[in-house]
């Protein structure tokens, strides 16, 4: 009986350490302009609605990705990632429109935004 319980309680655990890895689910709508494909000098950055991020960063012979939910915006940045893996971006400059495109300032880079998409081979 015991061990049954145990069983249901570390099912139910296991059960809500998986929900909690899905993030924030959609952007909020006051953050719709960070959805989109961004490019800046050594990095894609890909945030979509339904608030994950696909990044890839490529300096010489540094290179990193992640693909994970955004869990939090905290203030203008964002938190990324799951099972206690996590990473925030940092925004000194929220999107704006210039000079006919899209801008933001991310981790200290200009990115613009895009629509198409680049390939990885091409970072």
């Amino acid at each position: 009986m015991i061990k049954n319980r145990i069983k249901v309680v570390i099912f139910f655990l296991f059960t809500m350490l998986l929900v909690g890895c899905d993030g924030l689910g959609k952007i909020p709508a006051e953050k719709k302009n960070y959805i989109g494909t961004w490019y800046g000098q050594y990095m894609v950055l890909t945030i979509t609605s339904e608030a994950r991020v696909e990044y890839q960063y490529k300096n010489g012979n540094s290179s990193k990705s992640i693909d994970a939910p955004i869990t939090d915006f905290i203030g203008d940045d964002f938190k990324v990632g799951a099972l206690g893996i996590y990473t925030t971006f940092i925004v000194s400059k929220v999107p704006y429109y210039e000079d006919g495109v899209w801008k933001m300032v991310v981790d200290d880079q200009l990115v613009i935004r895009k629509e198409s998409r680049l390939f990885s081979s091409e970072l």
